[in-house]
């Protein structure tokens, strides 16, 4: 039954991403909840971060002509479990070993089962396809609840000629079940748009048994491997190696030219064995690697608090760092749509590769911003704010100031200096208050553990407020103020501003909630 609703999906789906891709009514969104752009100043460069449904994403890459090298996703499973993310808290009395409040993150259900989920994932891998470049190519990270479903899509999506890899990725050692073997594994479908895939080939380094087991040492005590110089069929050509001609074994023929045997010869790279014939010592330092296999044990979760964000279901750098690697190259973009804590725009920064990242929801999109603020000076806000979001009005010497919306309040404390042009304006974070507990969908005994903390200081949940001078209705903060290493927040920031213009200002506390409010310097 759910095999001929999954053909029915494909079919609608197919249809109906063909009529979107003719049509010309349709209006570029760019409405995501919010989104933001890297402050690099390289044109060429497309970083963006989206708080956004990856249905709109798509859809406004495509009518924008935006094409993409190597997509990278790591949907929801399917697996009807809850998912929870541990946020850390910044109390002023607390240094390191912050005390971490248990937040949902998702919820991996669908109300009517997997058929809800098989019809929301195949209509995202139809744009996705159409997304990608001609050298693009796609890997989808998924576990055993629906990858036999997925793999049936992709083959429809992609054609089963374009599957590449099915790539076993050990997550852990071990794992009891009583009840069956234990499940240690997630499985990551790789596919092609076409002929043409940006192919990098990845290797790892040699392990010390496979070293010592089939290599050999010198006298300096370098590795090196003897290489047969034949190949299969038959061939009456003889070589020289520097005691005459020298003709091959029986069925097979020499495979290197007379003038690489001589080169070798001077680097007393030919080895004659017991059975009389000629070997290449190959040494490990002019070799690349072993190449990798479709079973990768090597890129364990992460467990170095300098890795670790906290977010459910967060991926190990490494495993991205090979993908990236593989199958993009330095000009490339890279795409996560159910981007999580990040990890992949994360990686394709270090690696010199644009990026684009995705995820509807607030925490992760908060996780992302911060992660990414770690290596970017700035983000600007993708869209403008719409006038009916800003708050205008004059801004006064020495006040008290409260701003608010339908989640937090602030307290602040502005001090203006006038001056004939412009105005030494100070701001000064006193308080931030929840309107109402439930606003952050906790259970009581981490909404009991979060206020606790609050009562004791008022700014512990504040990871990171930012100042807009002159903003205009596209926020481009000039000063972003985070916390430092030590959990740290600077709540003080002073400034000029010109006379006559506005002042924006956003907090965003560590749930993803921000607060929005601007003012006009009179």
């Amino acid at each position: 039954m759910l095999i001929e609703t999954l053909t029915n999906i494909i079919k609608k789906y197919r249809i109906e991403t063909e009529q979107f891709l003719i049509s010309e009514d349709y209006e570029i969104q760019n409405e995501p909840k919010e989104a933001y752009i890297s402050g690099d100043n390289d044109s060429n460069m497309l970083n963006r971060l989206y708080i956004a449904d990856n249905l709109t994403v798509l859809k406004d890459l495509i009518k924008t002509n935006i094409k993409i090298d190597l997509i990278y996703i790591d949907p929801p499973y399917n697996t009807k479990a809850d998912y929870h993310s541990k946020i850390a808290v910044y109390p002023k009395n607390c240094v390191r070993n912050f005390p971490k409040i248990e937040k949902l993150a998702y919820t991996d259900y669908k109300k009517n089962g997997t058929a809800d989920y098989l019809d929301a994932i195949t209509e995202r891998l139809f744009l996705m396809r159409e997304v990608l470049s001609d050298k693009g190519s796609i890997y989808v990270h998924l576990d055993w609840h629906v990858v036999h479903y997925v793999k049936i899509i992709l083959d429809e999506v992609f054609g089963k000629e374009n599957f590449v890899n099915e790539i076993i990725w050990q997550r852990t050692g071990s794992q009891n079940n009583a009840a069956s073997y234990g499940t240690n594994f997630d499985v990551i479908l790789f596919y092609k748009k076409g002929d043409d895939k940006i192919w990098n080939n990845p290797t790892n380094e040699y392990s010390k048994e496979h070293l010592n087991s089939y290599f050999k040492t010198d006298k300096d005590g370098k590795y090196y491997r003897l290489n047969n110089p034949t190949g299969k069929g038959y061939q009456n050509h003889t070589r020289d190696f520097g005691a005459g001609p020298v003709f091959p074994p029986d069925g097979r023929h020499w495979s290197v030219s007379q003038n690489e045997i001589d080169r070798l010869l001077k680097e007393n790279k030919i080895v004659f064995t017991s059975s009389g014939y000629p070997f290449i010592k190959k040494y490990l330092d002019d070799m690349s690697g072993k190449n990798v296999q479709s079973i990768w044990d090597d890129c364990i979760p992460p467990r170095k608090s300098s890795e670790l964000t906290g977010y459910a279901t967060q991926k190990p750098e490494k495993l991205l760092e090979r993908i990236i690697s593989a199958s993009s190259d330095e000009n490339s973009i890279v795409a996560d749509f159910y981007g999580g804590s990040g990890t992949a725009a994360f990686v394709a920064k270090k690696l010199g590769r644009s990026w684009i990242t995705c995820d509807f929801g607030s925490s992760a999109g908060a996780i992302a911003k911060k992660r990414m603020l770690s290596i970017f000076d700035n983000f600007q806000v993708y869209r403008p704010m719409h006038e009916n979001e800003l708050h205008t009005k004059a801004l006064y010497n020495d006040q008290a100031v409260e701003i608010e919306n339908d989640f937090i309040k602030a307290n602040l404390k502005i001090v203006q200096q006038n001056k004939s042009d412009a105005d030494q304006i100070k701001i000064i974070l006193e308080k931030l208050t929840y309107k109402d507990k439930s606003c952050l969908s906790l259970n009581k005994v981490n909404t009991d553990k979060l206020f606790d903390i609050l009562d004791d200081d008022p700014l512990a949940t504040i990871d990171l407020w930012e100042i807009n001078t002159g903003f205009g209705g596209l926020f481009k903060p000039q000063m972003i103020i985070k916390r430092d290493s030590d959990g740290k927040l600077p709540v003080e920031s002073e400034f000029v501003c010109e006379k006559n213009k506005r002042i924006a200002l956003k907090i965003t506390d560590v749930f993803g909630l921000t607060l929005f409010h601007d003012w006009v310097i009179e």
